[in-house]
């Protein structure tokens, strides 16, 4: 049994705990909180103990339990440079939600640590692993798209202030439209196609501020910190050119989440921030075709999918696929 402890309680936590429950192979050991200063985090985390196992603990608790192997970094975005660091000194290895950290700095220097504790850093997104992104790697490998020129990828919906009861930090540094959802995208098209050698990208926000839409802060404005509408334009090592559009501003989009464009024909995938979804091929201008073998369809399980890989490959003592060098 690998012994699992989860740092976090926010709405991604209970998904990956139920994962964790489900996977034969893992045991939940605890669910790190704040301790005394946040009484909220205490009471969330009792919450989630009491429905999928473990035992709610401080953090301090948590990393210090010799029966804790893994840690599940779930805490905020900004905390999660912080957690992943104390998790390596601690011994522990540790598989974080996206981002890995807030800069190119405290990323570079959380990898340098998991190298001097011969721990194993990964990090999402995993959902290149998941069945929809692993049947457009085998429409790729097999050269059925021929030479690929380039691709494109598309996220445009109004925000996250629509739906969410506490959007502002989706707003706020080291998330946006790019580094929260776009972070997909570019997963998706370097796992396709390799690195990226260059890049160049326009951003703007039209908006200082956002208002919540649901939930008992309603009604509540809160600042805009990073641009809401980007636009990239990706070339890649091996030749073909990507470009992205990712909004937190438009309206919507028609658009597929990605497609992949090649000489013989293309490839249209449903969004990258999905592990499941629809395939099409194009090979014969202006008809489409349901790629074959389609993946089976949507389960939560696949959220813990990159935490199964890390733990395979420590046994069999390979390099996980979605290491914190690629994160």
């Amino acid at each position: 049994m690998t012994g699992i402890g989860v740092i976090g309680t926010g709405d991604i936590t209970p998904r990956y705990l139920a994962g964790i429950a489900a996977a034969s192979g893992l045991k939940l050991v605890g669910i790190g909180h704040r301790g005394e200063a946040s009484s909220q985090a205490q009471a969330r985390a009792r919450a989630l103990a009491d429905r999928f196992g473990g035992a709610a603990m401080p953090i301090a608790d948590l990393l210090a339990a010799a029966d804790v192997d893994v840690v599940v970094n779930l805490s905020a975005p900004l905390d999660h440079a912080g957690v992943t660091r104390a998790s390596l000194l601690a011994g522990k290895h540790v598989f974080s939600e996206k981002p890995l950290a807030a800069t190119v700095a405290e990323a570079a220097e959380l990898l340098r640590l998991a190298d001097d504790t011969g721990r194993t850093l990964t990090a999402a997104p995993a959902t290149p692993l998941g069945p929809l992104q692993q049947q457009a790697r085998a429409i790729v490998d097999s050269g059925a798209l021929g030479t690929i020129a380039g691709a494109a990828a598309t996220l445009v919906y109004p925000g996250p202030d629509r739906w969410h009861h506490n959007p502002a930090p989706l707003f706020g540094r080291a998330a946006g439209p790019l580094h929260d959802m776009g972070i997909y995208d570019i997963a998706a098209l370097t796992g396709l196609m390799g690195p990226v050698s260059h890049v160049a990208g326009f951003g703007r926000r039209l908006h200082a501020e956002r208002r919540i839409s649901k939930g008992p802060a309603a009604g509540s404005a809160f600042p805009v910190a990073v641009d809401t509408h980007v636009t990239a334009l990706l070339a890649f090592a091996a030749g073909p050119l990507a470009t992205l559009t990712l909004s937190f501003d438009g309206f919507g989009s028609a658009a597929p989440g990605f497609e992949i464009y090649g000489t013989a024909a293309t490839l249209r995938c449903d969004r990258s921030s999905s592990f499941a979804g629809d395939a099409a091929i194009s090979q014969r201008f202006g008809e489409w075709q349901p790629a074959a073998d389609a993946p089976p369809g949507w389960g939560d399980d696949l959220w813990i999918i990159g935490l199964l890989e890390m733990i395979a490959a420590i046994a069999d003592n390979t390099e996980p696929r979605c290491t914190g060098r690629r994160a």
